[in-house]
């Protein structure tokens, strides 16, 4: 089964490389979703979404308002709850991040400056860090925690979760000044087979790291055309006003292919575009998926489906694939 959902994946994006190859330039296909959720079944209304993951055939996003991550089925017909807000054992002040994994959930606490791990849905232990890290996406190895780190020396750390050791996988791009430096290296990390992939927000470049952190593969994505246009933008606009533009407003890997979430900058914002970078050949594919909304926070993809947290109505679009 395994197999046939992978060929099936591979398939699929041959046909879209093949359909774009018989036109110039790049091809915009939209999209409309077959599913959407802004009202869960005890008729609440989901809050601000982010992070989402699927695993197991399941979908996991971290809902902010709500404190909680929710796990819903590939329908979206039946959730359950990670978490809630407060002060005690296993409560959230602050989440902004969190990684799923078959058998664990780790949601990093900004307001208590911990990780907290929940197994079965149940609360398991917390783990402090004493140090700032950003609000994008982490990965967790085994026993180990590999993150992105708000720093001016490196942008990604490794940290043994079963004790005190630290050490660095990847340094910052230098800028003129110290906070331009930290700004710009914003990143999320994403588990790549057996390494970990970087990938900047605001600047256009991929990198693919193994577990000590040698850079065995990079990819610019400057020569492509939307990302040349975004950066046309940035750099004609007032560096007084802005520090960073958003390049990447998220990633997901699926199987070696890497979906980017970028905006469009001009007259009048969007981020609703989804483009794909073959991690094999190193190539993007000349086909852009356009989704309905126009602002969208986060995403990944499924066996069969694209799943999107449209930000304008706070609502989950499932896509098919």
């Amino acid at each position: 089964m395994v197999i046939l959902r992978y060929v099936k994946h591979r398939a699929l994006l041959l046909c879209i490389v093949l359909l774009a190859a018989c036109n110039k330039g790049v091809d915009f296909i939209p999209l409309s979703p077959e599913t959407t959720l802004s009202v869960l079944p005890d008729s609440s209304f989901l809050g601000s979404c982010r992070g989402f993951q699927y695993v197991d055939g399941e979908l996991y996003v971290l809902d902010i308002d709500r404190r909680s991550v929710l796990v819903f089925n590939e329908e979206l017909s039946t959730y359950s709850s990670i978490a809630n807000g407060g002060n005690g054992p296993g409560e959230l002040l602050a989440p902004f991040s969190f990684f799923a994994s078959e058998d664990s959930v780790y949601i990093m606490d900004f307001g208590s400056f911990s990780m907290k791990v929940f197994s079965d849905g149940h609360f398991i232990r917390s783990r402090s860090f004493p140090f700032q890290v950003w609000d994008s996406r982490f990965v967790i190895d085994s026993s180990l925690c590999i993150f992105p780190f708000k720093n001016q020396e490196y942008n990604v750390v490794k940290m043994d979760m079963t004790g005190d050791d630290i050490s660095p996988l990847s340094e910052v791009d230098r800028f003129p000044t110290p906070m331009k430096t930290v700004t710009m290296n914003r990143v999320s990390v994403l588990r790549y087979r057996d390494g970990y992939l970087v990938l900047p927000s605001s600047l256009a470049w991929v990198k693919i790291l193994d577990g000590e952190g040698a850079e065995l593969r990079s990819f610019n994505l400057c020569s492509n055309k939307v990302y040349s246009i975004n950066e046309q933008y940035s750099h004609k606009a007032d560096s007084e006003q802005k520090s960073a533009y958003t390049l990447n407003g998220d990633g997901y890997i699926k199987d070696d292919t890497l979906y980017l979430l970028i905006p469009e900058y001009g007259d009048h914002f969007k981020k609703n575009r989804i483009m794909m970078l073959d991690l094999q050949s190193g190539e993007i594919l000349p086909t852009v998926l356009v989704l309905k909304g126009s602002s969208y926070s986060s995403f990944c993809v499924g066996n069969n489906h694209l799943f999107c947290f449209n930000d304008d109505y706070s609502q989950i679009e499932r896509y098919a694939l």
